[in-house]
């Protein structure tokens, strides 16, 4: 794929206000940078970004990504206070709290959310949302419950709101029509093919490890990445190695260093396991190098992926993969892959015995991954989101395109959405809401342009139906907004408004244009 742009500058707004400093976000964040940066670095500079960022990361940001024609602007103060401009730099300011419709004042021709949530949609700008996992709804146990309801809530939000949604496996496009009905026309895969960040082709061969083989598992402690089951697995490893008089492989770990990770290290000592696993803690991209050169085998033992970015790093580097049979691993791994079931530390026992025993099985492993990292390619899949990109930003300026957003295709409005109406002729209009009955009361606020239409309220359990005249609209979109919105459902945890049946404009002359639903 060779996306090309005409003459005219794509201006792509990028929130990362969710991108935080370090290893919090997991192997998400490089994977980011990587396709940010690839952005800017197409169509002879024709792409500018905007970036939406947050005081804690917003020099990270600068320093990483920004170029000299694109534009920086913090809009999250979260305790670390707001960043310093530096002359010489890309232009940049802070806007706190920032304006409620600032991609619209920026001229943005599409928004980015690369962490999902659509936090500053627009009327009239179109939007893709990056969406890694539904690990809220396929392994809910192993986050908090209030975790659950939140992201609930963002999903419903990028539902309403994304015009196209990116995934990264088929596996995560293909839960997401199981779970939210999501079409295949409306999302699109982008593999995570960041293999080359590490610069480690041929790099296994030309520099030979140094020291004993160990295990290596780069992943946060995070509950559904299983590392009690691999501690377990290893406990039982080192007992077989013990009375075969073998000596056992090492174990040794990265990841952000939070609570759980300590937990772990405590775990790891109840287990007599203290002086045979190395945690390592979140390290820099040439220390991680360095312990994928001299790794025996990667043991991957997920119970849930939205790709599995290790698997690509150890292929590139050589190195053999126990990986678990969960989710997407299937998909990235192919037949390069030692395949278990992680959920039973014996298998996975089995598995890094069978593994370190037997250097023939390790070395076809190691060339099955070199053959299967040609089916990932960066360029390929970064591609695939800067054509959406341009996609999106043409049809938007086409004529005539209507636009919703904070309205989900079923009709129930959020707690604020917005309908784009169309340029009319002079004269006296009806703009004709149509609502169906729901089970609770609901003020809604509405508001066109200059035109405040005041406030209604709409009874429980009837149907309400709104007729306001007003002059020639001029092209601004109808806000609505129920301030006292809620979930009406525990099976649907949306923000309910109002739902929408049908919203009409009738002209002076008696034309009639349907604004939703907006297939008509």
């Amino acid at each position: 794929m060779n996306p090309s742009l005409n003459s005219k500058s794509l201006r792509v707004l990028v929130d990362l206000t969710h991108l935080l400093p370090g290893g919090a976000n997991g192997g998400v964040k490089p994977f980011l940078f990587e396709l940010i940066a690839w952005l800017g670095r197409q169509a002879g500079g024709n792409v500018q970004i905007l970036f939406l960022t947050r005081a804690s990361s917003h020099a990270e940001v600068r320093e990483r990504l920004a170029r000299l024609q694109d534009e920086l602007i913090c809009v999250l103060d979260d305790g670390v206070g707001p960043p310093a401009t530096h002359r010489g730099m890309p232009r940049e300011r802070v806007a706190l709290p920032p304006p409620a419709h600032l991609a619209q004042e920026l001229s943005a021709d599409v928004l980015y959310c690369p962490f999902g949530p659509p936090d500053f949609a627009c009327p009239g700008i179109p939007i893709v949302s990056l969406v890694v996992d539904v690990l809220h709804r396929d392994f809910p146990e192993s986050i908090p419950a209030a975790e659950i309801a939140h992201r609930e809530a963002y999903f419903a939000r990028i539902l309403a709101h994304a015009d196209v949604i990116q995934c990264i496996s088929q596996h995560v496009a293909r839960r997401l029509g199981e779970l939210y009905a999501i079409t295949p026309e409306r999302a699109f895969v982008t593999y995570i093919a960041t293999q080359t960040r590490l610069a480690a082709s041929h790099q296994k061969a030309s520099a030979p490890r140094s020291g004993a083989p160990y295990f290596f598992f780069p992943a946060n402690a995070w509950v559904h990445k299983n590392h009690e089951a691999l501690l377990l697995a290893f406990r039982i490893y080192r007992e077989r190695c013990a009375a075969r008089g073998i000596e056992p492989w090492r174990l040794a770990l990265t990841g952000h260093e939070d609570e759980r990770w300590h937990f772990l290290r405590g775990l790891a000592g109840t287990l007599r396991l203290g002086d045979s696993v190395d945690f390592h803690g979140f390290v820099p991209a040439e220390r991680l190098r360095e312990l994928w050169r001299g790794a025996g085998a990667l043991v991957f033992p997920s119970l849930h992926e939205g790709f599995g970015i290790p698997l690509l790093e150890a292929m590139s580097f050589g190195v053999p993969i126990i990986a678990s049979n969960a989710t997407c691993l299937p998909e990235i791994g192919g037949d390069a892959c030692l395949f278990v079931d992680a959920r039973r530390p014996l298998d996975l026992a089995d598995a890094m015995e069978r593994l370190a025993g037997d250097p023939d099985l390790a070395a076809k492993l190691a060339s099955r991954g070199r053959g299967r990292l040609l089916a990932f390619n960066f360029a390929h899949e970064a591609g695939k989101l800067l054509e959406h990109l341009q996609t999106l930003a043409r049809e938007q300026k086409g004529a005539g395109r209507r636009t919703a957003t904070g309205i989900h295709a079923d009709g129930w409005t959020e707690a604020s959405g917005t309908l784009s109406l169309p340029r009319a002729a002079e004269g006296l209009h009806c703009l004709t809401i149509e609502c169906r009955a729901i089970a609770a009361d609901r003020r809604v606020i509405l508001r066109a342009g200059d035109t405040e239409f005041g406030g209604f309220d709409l009874p429980a359990y009837a149907a309400g139906r709104l007729e306001l005249p007003f002059r020639a609209p001029g092209g601004d979109p109808l806000r609505i907004s129920v301030p006292n919105a809620a979930s009406l459902s525990p099976s649907d945890l949306r923000c309910h408004g109002v739902h929408l049946e049908r919203v009409r404009l009738t002209g002076p002359d008696g034309t009639v244009t349907t604004i939703f639903p907006l297939s008509v």
